[in-house]
């Protein structure tokens, strides 16, 4: 990081810190910490219960993706996926690569469904896992 990016992170940190002490000699008792006097408009009450909510499921999400990543990557052929997925590529260029020929696009078109069906096939196990 350069001498700039530091002095930018100071200033926020000293202009944070100053706002916090400024509404901090506001405060007498835990009631008016946590209730705010019970003065606050709605608009305020709703954006903080909007972040609390998005911060919790942000933090649920993150964590069950990377259990399901952890499941699927111990119960599946990863390298019969990675088959599954370059013959799949490999059906595409075709298709693309031979657009005068009805026939060899209809070919390409079936190898690629076949190989979709298979990668599909192969993801069965861990769906079955995650599902339980």
């Amino acid at each position: 990081m350069t001498p700039l990016d530091y002095t930018v992170m100071a200033a926020y940190f000293c202009v944070v810190i100053a706002i916090g002490a400024h509404f901090a000699r506001q405060q007498h008792d835990a009631s008016d910490y946590f209730l705010g006097r019970r003065s606050l408009p709605s608009w305020a009450v709703m954006l903080s219960i909007v972040a609390t909510e998005t911060s919790a499921l942000t933090v649920i999400s993150v964590l069950t993706g990377a259990g399901i990543l952890w499941v699927v990557g111990r119960t599946t052929n990863q390298a019969a996926m990675q088959t599954a997925r370059d013959r799949m590529a490999s059906a595409v260029y075709e298709m693309r690569l031979y657009l005068d020929s009805p026939y060899r696009v209809l070919a390409a078109q079936g190898r690629f469904m076949r190989w979709s069906m298979l990668y599909c096939a192969y993801t069965l196990p861990s769906l079955l896992v995650v599902a339980l």
